[in-house]
């Protein structure tokens, strides 16, 4: 039964069209739908189970995000983030929604 119900969430993560980042706790990436994947260059042998900050080597170690992350969010029970520019010459600007 558990594992139905995560192929089922994983299948919607899969369908969502923007970027798409689920982590767990500790900020390891527990998955990540084909968008994320071809925005940001990477595979999925590269992304889960990985932390953050070590996606991409290193591009998403970028002090707002840490902020946002491990001080603030948790302290909210809702949180929105409208818009996460992240610049790197190998991936362009690309934005995150």
């Amino acid at each position: 039964m558990e594992q139905d119900a995560r192929v089922y969430a994983e299948s919607i993560v899969d369908t969502v069209q923007e970027s798409l980042l689920i982590l767990d706790k500790d900020l390891r990436v527990i998955s990540a739908n084909s968008s994320f994947y071809k925005t940001f260059q990477v595979s999925p042998e590269e992304t889960l189970n990985k932390f953050i900050y070590d996606i991409g080597s290193g591009q998403w170690d970028i002090p707002r995000l840490r902020e946002l992350l491990e001080e603030i969010l948790p302290g909210m029970l809702i949180s929105k983030i409208s818009r996460l520019t992240i610049c790197s010459l190998a991936w362009g600007e690309k934005q995150c929604h």
